[in-house]
C-alpha cells in the first residue's frame, strides 16, 4: 500500500505536466491519505484550477471505495510529534509520514523531496 500527498492529487486534478501520470496512479486505487492531505488538496486545487475543481476532487475523494482515509486525531498528531523531534520534516509532513507508518506502507507518492532518505522510500508517480 502506498501513501498519496497532496502534490499528487493536485497534479491529477489540475491541468499540470504530470497530471496523466497522476490520474492513472489514483485510478488504480489501493491507497491512503490522511483528512489533512484531502483539505490541502482541496485548497490547492481551488486556487490553482476552481472551487468547482475542488469541489469535483472532493466528491472523487469520497466516492473511491478503495482509498483508506486516515483522520487526524490525536493520536496521529502524538505520533507526528515523536516524529518531529527525530526528523527534518515540517510538522505537516510528520502527520502524513505518521500516517503512512500507521498503515505500514511500502512507500509515499508524493512530488516532496523532503521525504527523501526516511525509512519509508519516496516514490513519484
Amino acid at each position: 500500500m502506498i501513501f498519496i500527498d497532496a502534490p499528487v492529487f493536485i497534479s491529477a486534478f489540475t491541468i499540470s505536466d504530470n497530471c496523466g501520470k497522476c490520474r492513472n496512479l489514483l485510478e488504480s486505487g489501493g491507497f491512503v491519505t490522511n483528512t489533512l492531505v484531502i483539505a490541502e488538496s482541496a485548497n490547492g486545487i481551488g486556487r490553482i484550477a476552481s472551487k468547482d475543481e475542488a469541489l469535483q476532487f472532493l466528491r472523487w475523494i469520497f466516492r473511491v471505495g478503495s482509498v483508506n482515509i486516515l483522520d487526524v486525531d490525536k493520536n496521529l498528531v502524538f505520533s507526528a510529534m515523536r516524529s518531529l523531534k527525530k526528523s527534518h520534516l515540517s510538522f505537516l509532513d510528520c502527520i502524513h509520514y505518521s500516517t503512512a507508518e500507521t498503515y505500514e506502507c511500502d512507500a509515499i507518492c508524493t512530488y516532496d523531496k523532503d521525504f527523501d532518505k526516511l525509512p519509508i522510500k519516496r516514490i513519484e508517480p
